[in-house]
């Protein structure tokens, strides 16, 4: 699944980034335990085979919790929702620019650097 942004006021007029990857609020805060603003945080929980989310290594499981230096919590909305902050966020990315993300995965962070 690509993500696409949802037809509402809040992303009118950016444009769709083709990640190959599905996302959601994570499914259980066990999963965030450790995790920079585990409130604020979006879980991969899809990656598809190929793309440029798994060629920068993104893996199914890991919780995003920054873009290009903006943590997606300082994003929410009064909704509390990190899925519609971290959706606009990847809308606002151009095509063929490099994005640096933080990840938490197995009770780490790592930096990837994915390609749109």
């Amino acid at each position: 699944m690509d993500f696409e942004p949802r037809d509402d006021n809040n992303l009118k007029g950016l444009h769709p980034v083709k990640l190959g990857i599905a996302f959601s609020h994570p499914r259980s805060l066990e999963n965030t335990f450790g995790a920079p603003d585990a409130f604020g945080c979006v879980q991969i929980y899809k990656v598809d085979r190929v793309g440029a989310a798994r060629q920068a290594g993104l893996k199914e499981g890991d919780i995003v919790f920054e873009v290009d230096g903006v943590r997606i919590a300082k994003l929410m909305d009064s909704s509390k929702d990190p899925t519609a902050a971290f959706s606009k966020l990847l809308a606002e990315r151009k095509p063929g620019k490099v994005s640096h993300w933080r990840v938490y995965r197995e009770k780490k962070e790592h930096d990837l650097y994915i390609q749109y």
